[in-house]
């Protein structure tokens, strides 16, 4: 009986002692965590880390471009007081009254970027525009047509081909440097690519060296007319070159194939007509203009006045010497291609005379 009251007191301060040892672990467990415990059980006693949400990228909001608006692209050659050759030349006053009656029309001049960003539809444009371009890479178009330009605050596009650059093969002193292409370049001029020496790409031929070519040969001098001028382009004036001029405004689809293959992102042809929202970007037509044909300037104008849904070509509307006929087809052109040979045979290469488109 006695040994019974003396276990009792201990039995009873073992009990508290547990009770009171379990109480604090419950305490600390809550309160706070011990440093060890950070790293035996991540998050085990506070709430789990928040994890950002992977979201994607927000893309660019679409806008709501104006799929009926319509566009005209005119290309010129050479300004000159005295017209020698009609076919390519035009005066600085007949330049600048074209220029001045594209304002009158209330046609809206824009660049041509901000045309692609439209035919990707990234970008409005107003209902009736106008694109000017420039092609070869004559001198004048520095001298003369630019200064116009910018009187009239007109953005446009230089189509050039490299080895018509005063010092290439074919750049005489009519021709532009490439410090001159430069110098228009820092100022927002659009430069564009038109072959390295300006030849019929359909035919295997080299007017430079002057043979004819292999198979092999002929698909190494295409990549070389146009894609390593793209790449001159490119290194020489630090540039990114997005558009090509066919020479003669002669192509197929094989032409079309390693344009696109080398990067471009649209072709241009000399088969005028407007064009709309749903033109493909492989053979876009412009309006070429000679000293001796204003009613091609003016008639282009009229087509996009009237037309809602892409006009026939310039040639239906009385320009006989612009063909309306497929690239592919060997009577297009005639006229020019002779003109060109009748350069050739005057030697007058040696006074930079380039290809006549």
């Amino acid at each position: 009986m006695r040994l019974k009251l003396v276990a009792a007191p201990v039995l009873l301060a073992l009990a508290l002692a547990a009770c009171n040892k379990k109480q604090k672990a419950q305490t600390i467990g809550e309160g706070s965590t011990p440093a060890g415990a950070a790293s035996a059980a991540p998050g085990a006693g506070s709430p789990p880390p928040t994890v950002a949400a992977i979201t994607a990228p927000t893309p660019p909001a679409k806008v709501a471009v104006d799929q009926t608006a319509q566009v005209i692209v005119y290309g010129y050659h050479r300004f000159v007081n005295q017209v020698r050759r009609p076919d390519t030349e035009i005066t600085p006053q007949m330049f600048e009254q074209q220029m001045q009656e594209l304002k009158n029309r209330g046609i809206t001049v824009i660049g041509m970027q901000d045309f692609l960003a439209w035919k990707r539809g990234e970008k409005n444009i107003p209902p009736r525009c106008a694109i000017i371009t420039f092609d070869d890479g004559w001198k004048s178009q520095y001298d003369v047509a630019w200064p116009i330009m910018k009187k009239f605050g007109y953005p446009f596009t230089l189509f050039i081909y490299t080895e018509g650059v005063r010092g290439g093969h074919f750049g005489g002193g009519e021709a532009t440097t490439w410090e001159q292409l430069a110098e228009m370049r820092d100022a927002g001029v659009d430069i564009q690519a038109h072959s390295e020496t300006h030849q019929d790409l359909r035919k295997p031929y080299d007017k430079v060296a002057k043979k004819k070519l292999s198979p092999p040969e002929y698909e190494q001098w295409l990549q070389n007319e146009v894609g390593r001028c793209k790449e001159t382009l490119e290194q020489r004036l630090g540039i990114k070159v997005n558009c090509f001029a066919v020479p003669y405004g002669f192509y197929n689809q094989h032409i079309k194939d390693v344009a696109k293959g080398v990067g471009y992102e649209a072709v241009f042809t000399v088969y005028g007509q407007p064009i709309t929202f749903r033109s493909t970007l492989d053979s876009l037509g412009r309006y070429l203009i000679e000293g001796n044909k204003p009613k091609v300037f003016v008639d282009a104008i009229s087509m996009i006045a009237t037309s809602s849904g892409g006009g026939a070509p310039v040639a239906a509307i009385g320009s006989s010497n612009i063909a309306s006929k497929p690239a592919d087809s060997g009577e297009s052109f005639r006229l020019w291609r002779n003109r060109s040979r009748q350069c050739n045979d005057a030697g007058e290469w040696v006074r930079r005379c380039p290809s006549v488109l």
